[in-house]
């Protein structure tokens, strides 16, 4: 899991060659053949912003989110955001569509995004960062751009789509952007006060060391303050815990906040 995470760049790249050529040899309706293409331009448009050139994160991190942050373990485009917020948005927005093609609002909705995509790349990140290129500009918009302009120019037929669809289009389009679309520095920027309180039964001194650092990673991930822990070992069962003096500590540290 590990090695996916960090190269699912380079594992795109291999999807994207291999999904291009199953879309040679055995699609031939014009509108599955765009939406694969789509699939391929997405696959690549992740190696060429994660991968090679690569530094979409640290362009995300100043442009998008508006932080200097240098450390990189901060960072909220990290491998596995990465990772799971791109395939998720493919998924939605391009291999459903495949799946259901019957239903247009979906079709609608992937071929919008290829758009957003080419102002995201053309205009947006260039104008921010004062640039004539940004990670992810040649696939974002020379192969998304020409699909979608031969998509609306060829292949739409604006007779099998009702006023609804477009309606739907725009708020799966929206819906899929913001489900993916981290909170983390709106979350960072209120330097919020956290407490860890557990119990566990067992009473060993390694009983909770992954569940601490777990938790020291998520404070230091969201920039929280973190204001005590009480961690009950040998509190196996309700009965056990309000024997033991943890209820107390739990409550002299939540009386502290």
């Amino acid at each position: 899991m590990r090695n996916l995470v960090n190269h699912w760049h380079e594992v795109s790249a291999y999807l994207g060659g291999a999904v291009a050529v199953c879309a040679i040899l055995f699609v031939s309706d014009p509108t599955q053949q765009c939406f694969f293409a789509a699939i391929v331009a997405m696959l690549l448009h992740f190696y060429e912003e994660f991968g090679f050139p690569g530094g979409f994160p640290l362009m995300g991190v100043r442009i998008l989110l508006g932080s200097d942050e240098p450390d990189s373990t901060k960072w909220h485009c990290n491998n596995f955001n990465s990772m799971f917020g791109n395939w998720m948005a493919l998924l939605l927005l391009y291999i459903v569509p495949v799946l259901l093609p019957s239903v247009h609002f979906l079709t609608l909705s992937g071929m919008m995004f290829l758009f957003a995509e080419v102002l995201m790349h053309l205009v947006l990140f260039n104008v921010r960062q004062r640039s004539l290129y940004n990670p992810g500009m040649v696939t974002g918009v020379v192969l998304m751009g020409a699909i979608g302009l031969h998509y609306f120019t060829s292949v739409f037929d604006a007779a099998l789509v009702g006023r609804w669809d477009w309606v739907l289009a725009v708020v799966w389009f929206v819906a899929v952007v913001d489900r993916f679309c981290s909170a983390n520095p709106d979350i960072s920027a209120r330097r919020l006060r956290s407490a860890l309180l557990a119990v566990a039964w067992n009473d060993d001194d390694w009983t909770f060391d992954a569940l601490e650092a777990h938790y020291d990673t998520l404070v230091r991930y969201l920039g929280m303050r973190d204001c005590g822990r009480v961690l009950g070992g040998g509190c196996g069962s309700p009965g056990m815990t309000r024997r033991s003096g943890y209820l107390k500590k739990a409550f002299e540290l939540g009386r502290s906040l």
